[in-house]
């Protein structure tokens, strides 16, 4: 509504410029048509200058109406894109419900910038027993398209969430240098929590992403869990 609002103010506003230019033409013409020996010359000339103006503002109004266009269009595409990915969050939280339910084991995946996440990917789904047993969980922090490109290309095989606050931490002028951890220690408190209390996992385990897997991860952990 604001935008409709605005483009209106935009074309009212080229309209008036046009009634203005041809008015300070046309009073222009009048006093030089008293010491021009030919009238119809200033007239023609009138006539021209204002079909010229008219065609500039009709380009101008034509640029307008493809910006706003524009602009319309990217927006319904956002609200599109945000309902599809929260429709897609909705069904992977009830199917990770569904899955810790049944005594399942989360896997997270600590991401960020990197792209070779796809290499540990690779060896966590060539070497778990089973996707249900084991639901693999990529947590991603920075908003890195290309590493979200290559998360999001195991589809199904994967659960990918995004941690939302990228805003700015305040650290002490001491403490500056240790920024980065700040920022890591936020991530991991957003997955922990979205693993443990929204998706009601009881067991997980924590996998950096730049990490090589073991073939006998899962057996390992399993062994060990008891002791637990």
């Amino acid at each position: 509504m604001r935008r409709n609002h605005l483009a209106g103010i935009l074309v009212l506003s080229v309209f008036t410029w046009v009634v203005i230019i041809y008015v300070l033409l046309y009073d222009r013409l009048l006093h030089n048509s008293f010491a021009s020996p030919d009238p119809s010359y200033n007239l023609g000339k009138l006539e021209t200058q204002i079909k010229e103006e008219f065609k500039a503002t009709a380009r101008l109004l034509s640029d307008v109406r493809r910006a706003i266009e524009t602009q319309r269009e990217a927006r319904e595409a956002e609200e599109e894109r945000v309902v599809a990915d929260d429709e897609v969050r909705k069904e992977d939280e009830r199917r990770l419900q569904a899955l810790s339910g049944q005594g399942a084991i989360a896997v997270i995946v600590f991401a960020c910038s990197r792209v070779t996440v796809r290499r540990c990917l690779d060896q966590l789904i060539k070497h778990r027993p089973g996707a249900e047993q084991f639901p693999i969980i990529v947590s991603q922090d920075c908003q890195h398209q290309p590493t979200s490109d290559i998360i999001d290309s195991y589809a199904s095989q994967v659960f990918h969430i995004k941690q939302p606050d990228q805003s700015e931490i305040y650290v002490p002028p001491k403490e500056k240098k240790f920024k980065g951890y700040f920022k890591i220690a936020r991530h991991y408190g957003w997955a922990l929590n979205q693993t443990f209390f929204v998706y009601n996992f009881s067991t997980a385990i924590i996998i950096e992403d730049d990490l090589d897997i073991s073939a006998d991860i899962f057996s390992y952990f399993l062994a060990t869990l008891p002791l637990l």
